[in-house]
């Protein structure tokens, strides 16, 4: 609740500028949202059957989000790549990241390959 006017203040009635959008790989219901918003750096992961609200909002970057990308033999794995020059490794069913990596330039893009741990069975 906002002290000074008493309203509430809802994110979904700001004007969010979403950079990003990225299905998931195996709900053809799903996909994550990501703001390219300094002020909101925010993903955001949609079941378009409830589409009243997201199913989860993860918010750990410091500044906003210019790439997401789905592991596709592993739908418990997502990277995020934001200006904070952060990419971050989330379990997309909680809200804190598994792992981050630092990099030079904050204008990445990002691949998902799933190397590590995948047997191709």
């Amino acid at each position: 609740m906002d002290a000074t006017t008493g309203c509430l203040i809802n994110v979904l009635m700001m004007q969010v500028r979403w950079k990003v959008v990225a299905w998931h790989p195996e709900v053809a219901t799903q996909l994550c949202l990501a703001s390219e918003e300094d002020l909101a750096p925010v993903i955001q992961l949609w079941d378009l059957r409830f589409a009243t609200s997201p199913i989860r909002s993860l918010e750990s970057h410091q500044r906003g989000v210019l790439s997401i990308a789905w592991c596709t033999h592993d739908p418990d794995l997502l990277l995020s790549c934001g200006k904070d020059n952060r990419i971050l490794c989330w379990n997309p069913n909680s809200n804190v990241p598994v792992s981050y990596f630092i990099v030079i330039t904050p204008e990445c893009g990002i691949s998902f390959y799933c190397v590590i741990g995948y047997s191709g069975r």
